[in-house]
Formats: structure tokens, C-alpha cells, sequence
């Protein structure tokens, strides 16, 4: 058992243990309404009936017993808070099933939960159902899986130790998603799941995109990950598309033979702005048509702006994978430094372990999350350099920007200030760099200004929001979760 393993373990022991001292109620059957903060004891599955709703609220937790399923066929609203998460874990002398979201449950949302050691995973088959915050633990089956759905967004989540052991059906222990359309995974960690598989010829450790679907991944962790498979990381699929970006991919396992590659990518797949450095593998990519541009790959490989070189991690206050930068207090630059591509968004989070927002040319691999990221702060142009010595401070005092609310549904203000009279360019884009609104164009005077931005046209996922004013420039990112 590995530090991170270790560390979960001891988490959800103390949290069973809270769970059992708080007051117990019964459950079975039909549930709808709203369920409080209390411990609540599952005797057999549940559900959430077509056209019922269910609110449970921050602090439940629920203890199943076998064979217990939580079936949503209605609408679920089950979001915690930082500070007190929703616990869905088997009760500790038993096993439970899992939760499985059908159609009708369209538009459902979990955030701020942790879901613990279900033999069936997370399985979606409904449109528009957001996880935010969540961690999926030690499963028996792939962490969450999606089939035949449109519009699936997973963001800040945790996919550890999950196992993936059935024959020609979960053939990914992390994240596996068949026929699915605009799925969305950022800002997560996935670590140690593993594929024991032997029979699958196209599965991966980590996760798999199949039959006809489409996966925007970015700014991941992917770790520890290891497959009996063809893939120990990554597999999408030659039917499916794949656009994966600022992810560190590092320390997975081929342990099945020689034969394990890293990633299986087809022609309508791009990658850029990783870190790919693996163990155990026969090489980093199986041979590939897809796209792999300014990436760190160990070995090599062919394309724009790679280049194999010691990414020079450094450990810091969230984990190891930092960068080291003379700027954070090391005492050489990494090589990863704004290596990204030059038209890539910049992603909202950090590589310095003094926890500063990345700024400039985005730098390749994973970014930490800052402290506060509703506001744009660090991120800042002034000209074509970044901002340095006191004209560069001056820059950061005089424009803001604040979204608030973020997360939102489906409406959020876009607030800015101004220290002289600009031209104001207010853009906004999807994970794919496209652009879906332009909300200022046009000059504005100095002081406080303010937009709203309805994106009820829109699906639920991950958004950048990117301002220029004169000289300078920055990014956000925006959450709509519906």
C-alpha cells in the first residue's frame, strides 16, 4: 500500500467511524425529497423515481449493505461543501453495489463527495450529469463510466484505486466512457487504478474512450496507473476523438509483457502540453496517426515542439509534481517552463510550489490549484512579456477581474476594472479553443464595469474566459454545472 493509499484509507476509516456516532435512519426504496444530515442506513437499493427529485444535503452520509444499488432514474442534487462532504460508502462489515444514473435523470449533479469501494462503480447513461469535487475510491470496477450519453463533465475529482477485473466488459479501472458525445474531465486526479484484464485487447489503466466517442482531458495528474492491457495509461479509440492537454503522466505500469504500450491514440486525437513519462512500458505511444505536439516524452518523439528532457519535479504543499523555477526558490528552471503551445489557453493554477498562478507562455504538465481561482490574479501580459520589477506590479494593482458565481447555472456576472480608458475585447471559449461568445468588443472608460454571460445554451463543462484591455491580458476559467 502506497502513501496515497494509505492516507485514503485512514480517511474513510475516520469517516465511517463519525458516520456511526451520529444518529441512524433506515432506508430502502423509493426516496425522494430532501434528505438531511444524519447517517443513513441502506438496506437495499434505492432510487430516485422517474419525475421525483432528490436534495441531500451536505454532511449525509449513507452506509449500504449488500447488494444495495443508489438507482437515480429521477433528478439528484446531492452537493457538499469543502468542509462537509456526502459519504456514500458500504457499511464496514459489508459490500455495496455502486450508483448508476438512467435516463430521466438528465442534468443531475454530485459535488463534494466521496464515493467508496463500490463493486460496480459509477455508472452514468443519462445526459448532462456533473461531478464536481468527488473522490471515487477503491472500486471493483472502472471508477465512472459512461455509455451512450451526450454531455458528461468531471472536474476536480479524484479517481484512485480503483480495479477494473471483468472479462471484455470494464476494460478501464479509472474513467471509460463507450459512445459518448462532449465528455469533460479537469482538474483531476487519477492514480493507482489498475486493469487486470488479461483478455481485452484495447483497455487502459487509466481511462478509455470507445465506439464513436469524444474526450476533452485536461490539466490532469495521471499517475500509478497500471494495465494487463494494451494500454497502461490512455486508449482512445481510431473511431473516437481525443483532445488532451496539460496533463503529467508519469510512473504507470505495463505489467503485462512487453507488449503494454503508454497511450493508443487514432488520427482524430491531439495531445499537447504534456509531461509522459512512464515505466514498465514498451514505449510511451503505440504507433499512431493522432497529434502529439509540445510535449515532454520520455524517449522522444516525432511532432512540433517535443523533446525528452528531465521535467525536474519538485515536491511542494499539494505533491510531488511540481516544477522546479528559480523564481519559486529552486536552483535551476525546469525545461517544461513556457514550453506549451503559444496559442494554448492559460490554464488556472500553478506549477511553482510557492503556489503562485502560472502567467506568460503556459508551462506543460499538470498545474496545482492556486488558492483563489474566481479571480484572474497572476496571470497577466504586459506587452509580450510578463510583468516584472514595479511597472509589472503597477499592471496586477490596476486591472481586475472577478466571475462570480463560479460554478454557476446558468447565469454568471463578469466583473472588471479599469484604470484608464481601453479597448476592452471580453471572449469567451471552450476546452477545444473555440469561441462560443464575445462579450465586449469596444472601448470602455476607466472604473468598474460589469457583464453577465447566460450560457443556458450551452452544456454543462469547463469554460475560459479571456480579457484584453490595451496591453494587457488574462484568463479565467468559469464552471457551468446545470
Amino acid at each position: 500500500m502506497n502513501w496515497s493509499q494509505k492516507a485514503y484509507a485512514c480517511l474513510l476509516l475516520a469517516l465511517c467511524l463519525s458516520g456511526l456516532a451520529q444518529a441512524q435512519v433506515y432506508l430502502s426504496g423509493p426516496v425522494s425529497g430532501v434528505l438531511v444530515d444524519t447517517t443513513y442506513i441502506v438496506t437495499s437499493t434505492i432510487k430516485v423515481p422517474s419525475g421525483d427529485s432528490l436534495v441531500i444535503l451536505p454532511g449525509a452520509t449513507f452506509l449500504f449493505l449488500y447488494p444495495s444499488f443508489f438507482h437515480i432514474h429521477g433528478h439528484l442534487y446531492a452537493v457538499g461543501t469543502e468542509q462537509d462532504s456526502i459519504r456514500f460508502l458500504p457499511e464496514p462489515t459489508s459490500d455495496w453495489m455502486g450508483i448508476q444514473f438512467y435516463h430521466g435523470s438528465a442534468g443531475s449533479q454530485i459535488g463534494y463527495a466521496i464515493i467508496s469501494k463500490p463493486l460496480d462503480g459509477v455508472g452514468v447513461f443519462a445526459d448532462g450529469i456533473v461531478f464536481s469535487h468527488c473522490s471515487v475510491l477503491e472500486g471493483e470496477a472502472s471508477g465512472i463510466r459512461g455509455l451512450s450519453l451526450n454531455y458528461l463533465t468531471i472536474t476536480d475529482c479524484d479517481i484512485v484505486g480503483n480495479e477494473s477485473e471483468y472479462p471484455y466488459d470494464e476494460v478501464a479501472a479509472g474513467l471509460h466512457f463507450q459512445a459518448c458525445h462532449h465528455v469533460v474531465v479537469s482538474n483531476c486526479r487519477i492514480m493507482n487504478n489498475v486493469c487486470w484484464d488479461y483478455f481485452y485487447q484495447d483497455g487502459a489503466g487509466a481511462i478509455r474512450a470507445s465506439s464513436y466517442s469524444d474526450l476533452t482531458l485536461t490539466n490532469c495528474l495521471i499517475r500509478g496507473n497500471q494495465s494487463f492491457v494494451r494500454a497502461a495509461v490512455l486508449t482512445v479509440d481510431y473511431s473516437s476523438r481525443g483532445e488532451i492537454s496539460n496533463c503529467t503522466i508519469v510512473e504507470n505500469e505495463g505489467v503485462g509483457g512487453s507488449w503494454v504500450y503508454g497511450i493508443r491514440i487514432g488520427s482524430a486525437t491531439r495531445i499537447t502540453n504534456c509531461i509522459i513519462r512512464n515505466d514498465r512500458i514498451r514505449e510511451e505511444f503505440e504507433q499512431s496517426t493522432g497529434s502529439v505536439l509540445h510535449c515532454n516524452v520520455q524517449g522522444g518523439y516525432q511532432g512540433t515542439g517535443n523533446f525528452d528532457a528531465n521535467p525536474r519535479f519538485v515536491d511542494g504543499p499539494e505533491g510531488p509534481y511540481y516544477l522546479s523555477q528559480i523564481a519559486a526558490g529552486q536552483t535551476v528552471n525546469s525545461p517544461c517552463l513556457d514550453a506549451g503551445h503559444p496559442r494554448s489557453p492559460m490554464i488556472i493554477g500553478t506549477t511553482r510550489t510557492d503556489g503562485v498562478q502560472d502567467s506568460g507562455r503556459v508551462d506543460i504538465g499538470y498545474h496545482y490549484p492556486v488558492a483563489d481561482d474566481r479571480a484572474l490574479a497572476g496571470n497577466w501580459e504586459q506587452g509580450k512579456g510578463d510583468p516584472t520589477g514595479a511597472a509589472g506590479e503597477q499592471a496586477q494593482q490596476e486591472y481586475s477581474v472577478v466571475i462570480g458565481p463560479n460554478p454557476f447555472n446558468p447565469i454568471t456576472a463578469i466583473s472588471y476594472q479599469l484604470s484608464a480608458d481601453s479597448h476592452v475585447k471580453l471572449e469567451v471559449f471552450d476546452t477545444a479553443e473555440r469561441l462560443v461568445a464575445t462579450l465586449v468588443n469596444g472601448w470602455r472608460g476607466a472604473g468598474s464595469h460589469q457583464v453577465t454571460w447566460d450560457a443556458s445554451g450551452l452544456p454543462s463543462g469547463l469554460y475560459f474566459c479571456r480579457m484584453q484591455a490595451g496591453d494587457w491580458q488574462g484568463t479565467g476559467k468559469m464552471v457551468l454545472m446545470k
